[in-house]
């Protein structure tokens, strides 16, 4: 099923938009439409913990209008989008570093730890 402006993001939590409006039903698509209007942007925070072998945080996304990847870890994560990343050709981020491109990727992004365990904090927005 193809997403539409105004649609909420694959896995956001709506459990505070319910307690106000209740589960589902036009009242909750409404608010959503709101949320996602003309220079409005539904942010999702989410927390990973990479390993040294290369995982995929975030699937294609033509929806995308911002992402921002904070490396919370004592070493080096890399990043690579459309494919695997590995630590000799991935974008580096650095411990306590961050990643905010200008332009914001529609591909999936990857990312792997140079060590086990590594803390990586991603929010992605939508919307326009």
């Amino acid at each position: 099923m193809e997403r539409q402006l105004g649609d909420l993001p694959p896995g956001f939590d709506t459990e505070p938009l319910d307690e106000i409006v209740g589960t589902g039903g036009p009242l909750l698509n409404q608010v959503a439409k709101k949320i996602a209007r003309p220079n409005r942007i539904v942010f999702v925070n989410t927390g990973y913990t990479i390993d040294v072998e290369s995982v995929q945080v975030l699937p294609a996304n033509a929806n995308r209008t911002y992402l921002l990847v904070q490396n919370r870890s004592s070493g080096s994560v890399f990043m690579s989008f459309g494919n695997k990343s590995n630590t000799y050709d991935g974008s580096e981020i650095v411990s306590g570093g961050n990643y905010e491109p200008y332009v914001y990727p529609f591909s999936s992004v990857h990312i792997i730890a140079s060590l086990a365990s590594s803390d990586v904090v991603i929010i992605e927005g939508y919307g326009r």
